[in-house]
């Protein structure tokens, strides 16, 4: 999915183990993106990975075009969606 979003909240950086990340260590944070345009659009809440989620690059009210991947699993026989943020490009900083 594609789209313009403005960042709603933002969580903290947190580090996982990570196999595929140099060094063994990946930073990760969820944030939740609203969808613009709509009078009540969609509320996403999606992980951010690697420098996206370790800088303070994008911050709560910045307006940004993201694209959001949305995948499926399977664990103990439960069923789990995640959202994890491929490109997140700011088109207006909060404030603005």
């Amino acid at each position: 999915m594609k789209g313009i979003f403005i960042i709603d909240q933002m969580g903290e950086p947190i580090v996982v183990q990570s196999q595929k990340a140099e060094g063994g260590k990946l930073y990760k944070r969820t944030a939740l993106f609203r969808e613009m345009g709509e009078r009540h659009g969609d509320v996403i809440m999606a992980t951010l990975l690697g420098v996206q989620a370790k800088d303070e690059m994008l911050k709560e009210g910045d307006v940004v075009i993201a694209s959001i991947r949305f995948s499926i699993h399977e664990h103990n026989g439960q069923t789990y969606q995640d959202a994890v943020v491929g490109i997140a490009n700011i088109l207006a900083t909060a404030g603005e």
